[in-house]
């Protein structure tokens, strides 16, 4: 089940974010179609995907992973395919309005086009003038479909301006061109947890870690998340992570400690109290932790 959640999270994402930038914005009317593969080599890109990433949590299993997987498996239906709604889409919105242009652009858009449009938009973005820089991404998007820059530089736009249901929406769509990055899936992790979604922001920074798995942050964002869900045995194993990468990081043993108190794992927590008294033995917190550990 693990193996196929990427792949799962793109299907799911992508008739959505058609759907909702069509709706929003019918200047993307002119969405090539024809760019889209056909199901043979469809079908054959997501065997590729879902090979990577079953390598991927294979090779980066742990204890934490298992005991998270219960947080994450409320997966329902498949949707249609993006192929599908794509032609949903141009029988229904784009027929009409295929000849359209948008914002000065037409034609096919060559790559110095692209280059020099993805500048303005960025410039736009520095100057906080989202709603040009919004405008002139879908611009891009509408003759390049799978331009990875604009669809990260809209979602971006959407999440500086708090449309958090849009960002979400890109940000999964990003992922059908960009499944190994693992910054997507902080952001998906980071606009689940101001929605209250803990469970999805747990199973988010998790893919984030099966990419990148040296990075102690992101541990700790789940040991964090884990016990806002009472999830404390998790916690621990997910804060032992970060101590693992960091065995002399003061903020990381204090947490390991506590979180050791917590499962009521005396030995651990007094073991770890020694690596902390030893790194930063002039930590204020010795006593109370000393003292917290004596109640076990």
């Amino acid at each position: 089940m693990l193996d196929i959640i990427p792949f799962i999270l793109i299907i799911l994402s992508i008739s959505s974010l058609v759907i909702l930038i069509v709706r929003k914005f019918p200047q993307l009317s002119l969405l090539d179609v024809d760019t889209i593969p056909d199901a043979k080599e469809e079908r054959k890109k997501d065997e590729i995907i879902m090979g990577r990433v079953k390598k991927k949590s294979t090779e980066k299993d742990s204890v934490w992973k298992k005991r998270v997987l219960p947080l994450v498996q409320k997966w329902g239906k498949l949707q249609l395919s993006f192929r599908q709604y794509v032609g949903k889409i141009k029988s229904d919105v784009l027929a009409e309005e295929k000849n359209k242009d948008f914002g000065g652009v037409a034609g096919v858009l060559g790559v110095d086009v692209v280059r020099n449009l993805l500048n303005e938009a960025n410039n736009a973005v520095a100057q906080r003038e989202w709603q040009e820089a919004e405008k002139i991404y879908i611009a891009i998007i509408k003759r390049d479909t799978k331009n990875k820059e604009a669809y990260k530089g809209l979602a971006d736009v959407y999440f500086v301006q708090e449309q958090l249901d849009e960002a979400k929406e890109t940000y999964k769509f990003l992922l059908q061109f960009d499944p190994e990055n693992e910054s997507i899936f902080i952001k998906l992790a980071e606009i689940s947890e101001q929605q209250d979604s803990l469970e999805d922001a747990v199973m988010y920074y998790q893919q984030a870690v099966m990419i990148k798995d040296n990075t102690p942050d992101f541990f700790v964002k789940i040991h964090e998340l884990l016990l806002k869900l009472n999830e404390k045995d998790s916690a621990l194993e997910a804060i032992s992570q970060a101590v693992e990468l960091e065995p002399d990081n003061p903020k990381y043993l204090d947490k390991l400690i506590e979180a050791s108190i917590m499962v009521g794992n005396r030995k651990l927590a007094e073991d770890v109290y020694q690596q902390l008294r030893m790194v930063n033995p002039e930590n204020k917190k010795l006593e109370i932790l000393k003292d917290k550990i004596s109640l076990i």
